[in-house]
């Protein structure tokens, strides 16, 4: 079975998806980071020259090679997924029919703390990034909640996390 990891950014997607890929002894993929090997620029690049259409064609165009290739050839995966994966119906489609969909959320103070000052993220570079992250996700709540499994990250670690994913799924 594989395993999608879905959740506003800073809610642990990458760092959860990685240490549990090693844990299963799964394969690894995240989502931006192959948009930006593909596109050979970065997310925030991609969102400034392209704008955000661009960028979710080639998210998506990422995750079919992802399940289509790499699934193919290497076998189970983590697949950690950009934030607003979960707006197209067609992701969601793909994901579905190819893995167990987890959402990790947080609260927006968690958000805040753990994504810093990093301005390689479009939406921290707003007047008032809170207002933005909790407008973002009252929007997205009804997507994000269009998963197998949610699991709220805010006070947890990596290998909590990991392990509330590994029992629930019965991969123990």
């Amino acid at each position: 079975m594989n395993i999608t990891l879905t959740g506003f950014m800073g809610t642990g997607k990458s760092s959860v998806g990685k240490f549990l890929s090693e844990r299963l002894g799964y394969g690894y993929f995240d989502s931006d980071e192959v948009v930006e090997t593909e596109a050979g620029m970065s997310v925030k690049d991609i969102f400034s020259e392209f704008g955000e259409g661009h960028f979710r064609e080639l998210e998506k165009s990422a995750l079919v090679s992802v399940f289509e290739t790499f699934s193919a050839r290497d076998g189970k995966l983590v697949v950690s997924t950009g934030g607003g994966v979960v707006l197209e119906a067609e992701n969601m489609t793909l994901l579905r029919e190819n893995s167990k969909i987890i959402c990790l959320k947080a609260s927006v103070d968690s958000i805040l703390s753990r994504m810093g000052s990093n301005d390689e993220r479009p939406l921290l570079s707003a007047p008032d990034p809170k207002a933005d992250i909790e407008l973002l996700l009252e929007y997205r709540s009804d997507f994000y909640n269009d998963a197998d499994l949610t699991i709220d990250t805010t006070d947890k670690n990596i290998e909590t996390v990991s392990a509330e994913i590994i029992s629930s799924l019965g991969l123990e």
